[in-house]
């Protein structure tokens, strides 16, 4: 006679306050309890906070009923797992039940492809990396990098190359290829260091037995540019006579020196984002690179170009690439012989702050918005002057 065992399953949907995004939305977790022991997991499935009904488990409104329904059917496959574990004659429990239930969205990812391609994994890969929460630049580069390898790929004519077929001969094809199409070595050696990351997810997952690419080393080119205006300079396109086209450019190349501001972040400003304390000015703001908040510190020169136009919301609007293609002119036009782009703004900045108003690294941090100096290195260079200043500091009885 067969013993029948009869287990106690329950699924419990709930939502977790601390995955709360910028715009208000939250993952739903579902909690299985198996005959007393509970094991929890992040379904993936978000929607806004606020339509979360706590009493009715799931998110009010007729536009929340897609994301309902994607809960019923893990749900419904939860539900089915237990069944076939039952069935079997496997052991039943929560995290049983969890793991199978796992596996099988990774097997949707790559199928049961004892070789899958190269772009499968990378798609695989970058899917579990956002799910762990990557930032939007690093998704952003992540994306340039992929495409990088489809043309690659497509020019080779390999399309659906093979994971374990990316190997050092390869790797040294595609940074020939990259050369060819005038991308610097550090930025060939990140799209090769995440096809090294990728072929180390394929030998975990086990589609390959080894990464052909563990023994490169790429080596990254340390010079480092801190191109910047000097006061002079400065002061030169303070005062030249522009044509009312360039000198919105001048303006808006001169607010962005005197703030420290991207110009992703500059066209997004507004009267808000300004602020007087202890009768210094501020522009506070979220970088849209980093995420990271920024109370940047105005110069003299960005606060006569604000009284100039009375308020932040009035100040001159352009594209980046209208910027950078007027600079070029207003760079003849004033007779200044450095190549002006938006990002010798915020090196200015910067250096500005280091080497003429002597801040130290920690404050310019602050004012840029790094959560550490360690990045500074790339904007600002210590000069003479600096030294000498911070020597006239010090007792020289004790050098």
């Amino acid at each position: 006679m067969n013993d029948f065992i009869i287990n106690q399953v329950s699924y419990l949907q709930w939502v977790r306050g601390q995955s709360k995004s910028k715009n208000g939305e939250i993952s739903v977790y579902i909690t299985v309890t198996c005959n007393g022991q509970k094991s929890q997991f992040n379904t993936y499935v978000r929607g806004l906070e606020k339509h979360w009904n706590p009493k009715k488990k799931c998110f009010n409104g007729i536009e929340n009923e897609p994301i309902n329904a994607k809960l019923k059917l893990i749900v419904s496959a939860l539900q089915k797992i237990e069944l076939q574990l039952s069935a079997s004659n496997q052991e039943v429990t929560a995290k049983s039940i969890i793991q199978a239930y796992t596996n099988k969205l990774e097997s949707k990812v790559v199928k049961a492809d004892k070789t899958p391609s190269l772009l499968k994994v990378v798609d695989a890969y970058l899917q579990r990396q956002n799910e762990y929460g990557s930032k939007k630049q690093t998704r952003k580069n992540h994306s340039t990098y992929k495409r990088h390898l489809i043309v690659f790929l497509k020019q080779i004519k390999r399309e659906n190359l093979k994971c374990q077929d990316f190997d050092y001969d390869l790797a040294e094809e595609f940074k020939l290829f990259m050369h060819k199409n005038k991308s610097g070595t550090n930025h060939t050696n990140r799209v090769i260091g995440l096809v090294k990351r990728v072929l180390d997810f394929a030998v975990i997952k086990k589609y390959i037995s080894n990464n052909h690419l563990t023994a490169l080393r790429l080596k990254y080119d340390e010079r480092l540019n801190t191109t910047s205006l000097d006061k002079e300079t400065l002061q030169r396109l303070q005062d030249t006579v522009f044509s009312p086209r360039l000198q919105k450019i001048a303006d808006i190349f001169l607010f962005m020196c005197g703030t420290g501001i991207d110009h992703c972040d500059y066209i997004r400003l507004t009267n808000d984002n300004y602020y007087l304390e202890n009768g210094k000015h501020f522009i506070k703001q979220e970088r849209q690179k980093s995420g990271s908040e920024a109370d940047a510190l105005m110069l003299s020169f960005a606060i006569r170009i604000l009284e100039k136009y009375k308020s932040i919301n009035e100040l001159p609007q352009c594209s980046l690439t209208e910027l950078n293609r007027e600079l070029k002119e207003l760079a003849k036009a004033s007779g200044i012989y450095i190549r002006l782009t938006s990002k010798i703004a915020r090196k200015t900045y910067a250096n500005h702050l280091a080497n003429v108003s002597g801040f130290s690294d920690e404050n310019i941090a602050y004012f840029m918005g790094h959560k550490t100096t360690k990045h500074l290195k790339h904007y600002r260079k210590i000069k003479k002057n600096r030294v000498f200043n911070e020597l006239a500091k010090i007792d020289t009885n004790l050098l």
